[in-house]
């Protein structure tokens, strides 16, 4: 689970080769204990578990000479995370997942820094994983009362529905028409909600103004919409809200979940 060995040129500046063993690949490995002040905390291993990390065996592999970075009790100085080094060098000495320190970003990026290829981090407050179901897929269907038009000298048309019938993201837009009556909306803002008429119906236009009969023949009351829905653990993705129609989230525990949906 470790990557290939490489030496990174600023190890020169912190470290000293001399106060490792070296590593061996054939026979075992010469141990002996080490000290080490990580951001200036101070921490106590081996030379095994420290060679578990190629940034290290390569260190302790080189035979080139550096200049030694130590501290006062001349224990070896890296200029890192101090904190964040407790879970790694936890890692190193038991190769299991991690409960991070700190912000699994910052534990991911010295992780990094020190080569550690497949290092793993659990969360504390998740006893088990969350089941999310697959995406779905259905087709959304309104149908509208009636249709007037908005005012005496325009053609904009204004549906009217019976408000509970409605889905909530479309109630949360509709308005009052004429003499106060609910659950309107205009025939753009089903479009935006990205409803599409579907079906026909003879029933004419009420209000005040009606224009020629012919144009109205066979006006449709019904719309729909394609409706994708996908459930995403948000302990282990982010959710950009941009890119769907709607995000809804859930908490429970430690378990947080968002519903995204995207109108077709």
């Amino acid at each position: 689970w470790l990557k290939g060995t490489f030496l990174a040129p600023a190890l020169a500046d912190v470290l000293s080769l001399s106060a490792f063993t070296p590593c061996t690949r054939s026979g075992g490995m010469a141990s002996r204990v080490v000290k080490l002040n990580v951001g200036g905390i101070k921490y106590t291993t081996t030379s095994s578990t420290l060679c578990r990390a190629p940034f290290f065996d390569a260190l302790i592999r080189s035979t080139s000479t550096m200049h030694t970075a130590t501290d006062e009790e001349g224990a070896l100085f890296i200029d890192r995370n101090g904190i964040a080094f407790h879970d790694i060098l936890e890692f190193l000495r038991t190769g299991q997942p991690v409960v991070a320190s700190v912000h699994t970003h910052a534990l991911l990026v010295e992780a990094d820094y020190y080569q550690i290829k497949d290092f793993q981090v659990v969360s504390e407050d998740l006893a088990k994983p969350v089941y999310l179901p697959e995406e779905r897929s259905w087709r959304e269907r309104i149908r509208a009362l009636y249709f007037e038009f908005a005012g005496r000298r325009t053609y904009r048309k204004r549906f009217v529905f019976q408000v509970d019938t409605l889905p909530p993201d479309v109630v949360l837009v509709t308005h009052s028409g004429k003499k106060g009556i609910q659950g309107c909306l205009y025939e753009e803002q089903l479009a935006e909600l990205g409803f599409r008429r579907c079906g026909t119906s003879d029933q004419k236009p009420i209000g005040e103004y009606v224009p020629d009969p012919l144009s109205m023949q066979s006006q449709s009351l019904c719309f729909e919409r394609a409706v994708r829905a996908s459930w995403v653990d948000l302990n282990k993705f982010d959710v950009v809200s941009g890119m769907w129609d709607q995000v809804d989230i859930l908490r429970e525990g430690g378990a947080a979940v968002a519903q995204v949906t995207a109108f077709e």
